[in-house]
């Protein structure tokens, strides 16, 4: 408040006769104009981080062509093959070129086709080689051994090699059957028709697997808005999915199907990565990949041990990300 003074009578100098009487009187000051209070905004959190990139297309040792498939060894290595013509190569955790494997053609001598690849935890790399499986010395490229496909009773297509073991899908026409082997190539478990018994609307066909740490399958049909789970025996437990394009829902672009270490299930509908618990209810989570990649459309995605995310992507790009933790 302000104080103003005022003097009784006309004359105010100290010399003035007339008897002086003061008045203190409080005025209100203006009214002080205050700033609103910005608002609380949340805290916005990317599902990941971008830690490397590299590659581009071609055919020359270091570029990719038309590559679809990843793998990523103890060390970080990073394993890359093309779809036709059987060339994998290998890349050091900062994406140097180090090897490349050319798979033969078997004895029939038709055009090599990569179906999928993989590698353990002593680094040997598994690939499918028209129906058959490739296992080589992930340091030197060497061949170490042949488990022929059993043709036409097992044509092996889909492979990822987790826990130890390796999965794989049967790519006969009209059959949707999913396999586990030993390493050393023993048919440990031959589930068949795991998604025709369960839904025969869907063609189930180009099934993309996935395992999780406790040993679950997980099989994503990319003719079908579902994803089918069954036990380490192979033994069905559910099923999950909404067709559509919103976040978290399948649809026909929806085609790689990955697991971190945690459990937690990562599925990639065209320049998008939904985050999704075991029992498929999303998370809330998603990543856009379409700037990181150039407009590269991810072609092949996994996960190493230590929970890091790698795509490959149609333009030959390689990427590598780390998931925020929440």
């Amino acid at each position: 408040l302000a104080t103003f003074l005022f003097a009784a009578g006309g004359d105010t100098s100290p010399s003035s006769s007339s008897s002086e009487q003061t008045y203190e009187q409080e005025v209100p000051a203006p009214n002080k104009l205050h700033a609103p209070t910005a608002p609380v905004l949340p805290t916005f959190t990317p599902m990941a981080e971008l830690l490397l990139k590299f590659g581009e297309e071609g055919t020359a040792d270091g570029q990719m062509d038309d590559a679809r498939d990843i793998a990523v060894d103890t060390q970080g290595n990073i394993f890359v093959g093309d779809y036709s013509g059987g060339r994998i190569q290998k890349f050091d955790p900062q994406g140097n070129f180090l090897l490349r494997i050319n798979l033969p053609a078997n004895d029939s001598g038709t055009e090599v086709y990569t179906g999928g690849i993989g590698v353990d935890s002593q680094g040997r790399l598994y690939a499918v080689r028209n129906g058959d499986i490739l296992i080589y010395d992930g340091q030197n490229g060497s061949l170490l051994q042949t488990l022929p496909g059993g043709w036409p009773e097992v044509y092996y297509e889909a492979l990822i090699v987790a826990n130890d073991f390796i999965y794989t899908t049967n790519g006969m026409a009209g059959t949707d059957d999913i396999l586990k082997l030993s390493l050393p190539g023993e048919i440990l478990l031959h589930q068949q028709d795991v998604i025709e018994s369960i839904d025969k609307d869907d063609p189930a066909l180009n099934l993309q697997l996935a395992v999780d740490p406790q040993g679950q399958i997980y099989i994503l049909s990319n003719f079908g808005p579902h994803i089918y789970v069954y036990d380490a025996q192979g033994e069905y437990l559910r099923r999950f999915g909404e067709q559509g394009r919103e976040r978290g829902q399948i649809d026909l672009s929806t085609n790689l199907l990955a697991i971190d270490p945690r459990g937690r299930l990562y599925v990639a509908s065209s320049y998008r990565i939904d985050q999704l618990d075991a029992q498929g209810n999303y998370l809330n989570y998603s990543l856009d990949v379409s700037k990181d990649s150039e407009n590269g459309v991810p072609m092949g995605m996994t996960f190493d041990s230590h929970g890091y995310l790698y795509l490959t992507c149609n333009n030959g790009k390689i990427l590598k990300y780390q998931i925020n933790s929440r």
